[in-house]
């Protein structure tokens, strides 16, 4: 099965042939920032208002540069919201 045009979906079992292709789907996750506007009790990563802690734009692209290298091809980010660290549309 050629599986390099498709797209990892939102969820996704971990022993789809998707992800067991030869070559293998290489999938990183990253949480760039636990900043959050919500309180969510179910929050995994006890992100929150409260929380500032946040990856450099530096160690964001280096983080980036680092994992394309090592081959892999999808990037998962968790964590916080990403979109109020502000400078998440320079990797748009």
């Amino acid at each position: 099965m050629n599986t390099s045009n498709r797209t990892v979906p939102a969820s996704y079992d971990l022993m789809s042939p998707f992800l067991l292709a030869p070559g293998g789907t290489r999938i990183i996750q990253i949480q760039p920032t636990l900043r959050c506007n919500l309180r969510c009790v179910h929050c995994y990563s006890e992100s929150g208002p409260d929380r500032t802690e946040e990856l450099s734009l530096e160690s964001l692209k280096n983080f980036l540069a680092d994992a394309g290298s090592l081959g892999y091809r999808y990037v998962g980010v968790s964590g916080g919201r990403a979109t109020l660290m502000g400078r998440t549309r320079r990797f748009s």
